[in-house]
């Protein structure tokens, strides 16, 4: 994970950094619960290693007519290290658990950084206050909040995978074909006498020289003559279509624009909740691909923008 260093911290508003710092401090601490469990682990794997050794040395020096669960006696130091390993490696297991759910640290340095490079400033904005329903825990209103998320990324890539409304789609596809016609539009030069005015010779030339391809073969040049009877043959064959849920390009972006505007104004809420729970001692993990801005409580301005 890639240090958040100080001195992009020190750009960021004061509110901003503050937390900021204080998030690192907890992740370099959820950092050092690692260490000691991953030495934890190499330490009981160390002993079980020996332990083993040594069981096996003890049996083989067993004597011929061994006492009744000898071997079973040798062996329970064993046993229990291996019951201690799994134990000292579920903590590990956790301990990682708990520190990667910091990795979106690494997404709000990257934004961060970005941001600054591009000229951006940042300015506080403080959250909304956190409210709960009716007899509504903490963890139930993240959850319904996070499902409200949830809904706005299906939302989204419903808009994104949203087809274009016949009239634009039959637009496109002339225009389309208008510009394959431009290019095989043959140029008449009235100076040619050698039979060829037109230079159709020209247009439907197609050469393999070395492998390479020279000239389209005419298939621009028939593009353009059969031009009008190309885009017919295509809309009659998009009205045959049965479009749904059909969003024209200026549709599209406002609806993306509206999409953002209120996943944002949800993950401020989310981030709401997730402070006002730690300052009652209750952690709530932060999403991964949570919201920089929410997480910093901050708003994008630029030079020249009005803050």
């Amino acid at each position: 994970m890639a240090e958040f260093h100080e001195d992009i911290i020190q750009k960021l508003p004061r509110q901003s950094a503050e937390k900021v710092r204080a998030l690192i401090e907890a992740k370099d601490l959820a950092y050092g619960g690692l260490r000691l469990a991953m030495s934890a682990v190499e330490d009981c794997r160390r002993r079980l290693e020996q332990a083993e050794a040594n069981a096996q040395l003890h049996i083989q020096q067993l004597p011929r007519t061994r006492p009744h669960g000898a071997e079973e006696r040798a062996l329970e130091p064993v046993k229990r290290l291996r019951a201690e390993l799994d134990r000292v490696t579920a903590t590990h297991d956790r301990a990682r658990s708990a520190w990667e759910k910091f990795h979106y640290l690494e997404a709000l340095r990257e934004w961060t950084v970005t941001h600054f490079s591009s000229g951006g400033q940042l300015a506080h904005d403080p959250l909304p206050p956190a409210k709960l329903a009716k007899a509504e825990t903490p963890r139930q209103a993240l959850a319904r909040i996070r499902a409200d998320i949830e809904h706005i990324e299906t939302a989204w890539d419903d808009a994104q995978s949203a087809p274009m409304p016949i009239d634009e789609l039959k637009t496109e596809m002339a225009a389309t074909v208008d510009a394959i016609a431009a290019r095989g539009a043959p140029s008449i030069d009235p100076r040619i006498r050698n039979g060829d005015p037109a230079k159709i010779h020209q247009e439907l030339r197609l050469d393999i020289v070395n492998g390479n391809k020279i000239g389209t073969g005419g298939s621009d040049f028939f593009v353009w003559l059969m031009r009008d009877e190309l885009i017919k043959k295509l809309n009659a064959q998009v009205d045959t279509m049965k479009v749904d849920g059909a969003l024209s390009d200026s549709d599209r972006e406002k609806l993306f624009s509206e999409l953002a505007d209120r996943r944002l104004e949800l993950e401020r809420t989310e981030e709401s909740l997730i402070v006002a729970a730690a300052k009652e001692g209750m952690v709530i993990d932060r999403r991964l691909d949570a919201d920089p801005r929410a997480i910093l409580e901050v708003v994008e301005t630029f030079d020249g923008e009005p803050s």
